[in-house]
């Protein structure tokens, strides 16, 4: 199988996607942290330092935001993941495969495990770019905070974040194998990612309300909060730089896994069973 991980990562990297990817993350870093510059700027000069979370204007702050796969960046290189898995089965190289022999197992794996290597190696790159460029205007830490604890946050974050792309993939990879077309899979990706945010957020609001005019709606409140907890797309939304203690990190993580887990077998079944034409 590792001859065919190699194959499809040799087609992802020459792929028109991949430049495309890199020129955006370029781009993206460098309009993301000057518009967080000036934004900053701005607030504080008319509300002064009360409105700002100096947590969020450093550098290490700017690479955790980045490689968040929740993000806009993120969406975009789904859909180029979408598009390049999909012209396998558009192409017919997924047949010409079981035609030579190759078991669908270790196709569908090489193609789990070498788009979770792109998506993977693309938002490191993309974060690292902001990072460097980020240091240009702020310092790697913040301010009057300790620099120990925030270093640690920015690794547990970073390993939510390797655990959020393993779900994406598996996402991916179950709406090729259903749809197996490239504008369709790749447009219900991002209804899913909205939609599902939109209704975390909107549970959000809802607690928030309770809490300042109610006080004897915790059940309400319990249920709404393990809604959002079950939603992967929304937990994504939320990571910030905020700080995160290892059991929070834990348990948000049990849900983007068990999903993916799902996801991921799901999609092995669907392309079991289904004929290759």
């Amino acid at each position: 199988m590792l001859s065919l991980i190699k194959a499809e990562l040799y087609r992802f990297f020459r792929s028109k996607q991949f430049l495309i990817s890199a020129i955006l993350a370029v781009t993206f870093a460098v309009i993301v942290v000057l518009l967080n510059f000036f934004l900053n700027i701005a607030i504080t000069k008319v509300y002064g330092d009360q409105l700002i979370d100096r947590k969020t204007f450093s550098s290490l702050a700017s690479m955790t935001n980045a490689l968040n796969p929740g993000a806009l960046f993120g969406y975009i290189l789904a859909v180029f993941v979408s598009v390049l898995l999909a012209q396998d089965f558009i192409q017919g190289t997924i047949r010409t495969k079981i035609i030579c022999g190759i078991s669908k197992k270790k196709i569908y794996g090489a193609n789990y495990i070498a788009s979770l290597i792109y998506i993977t190696a693309i938002m490191l790159g993309y974060g690292i770019i902001t990072f460097l460029f980020s240091l240009i205007l702020y310092s790697p830490i913040p301010e009057g905070v300790e620099a120990a604890k925030f270093v640690g946050n920015f690794f547990l974050t970073m390993l939510y974040d390797l655990i959020s792309y393993m779900f994406v993939t598996s996402v991916i990879l179950l709406l090729v194998m259903l749809i197996r077309t490239q504008g369709l899979s790749s447009f219900l990706y991002i209804i899913a990612v909205i939609g599902f945010q939109f209704v975390g957020s909107i549970f959000d609001e809802i607690i928030k309300i309770i809490q300042n005019y109610e006080t004897n709606m915790e059940a309400v409140i319990n249920f709404m909060n393990v809604l959002n907890w079950i939603n992967p797309f929304y937990l994504m939304s939320t990571l910030s730089t905020n700080y995160y203690s290892t059991g929070l990190i834990v348990a948000n993580s049990i849900t983007p896994l068990v999903w993916g887990a799902l996801n991921f077998f799901l999609g092995y079944l669907v392309f079991v069973k289904r004929d290759i034409k």
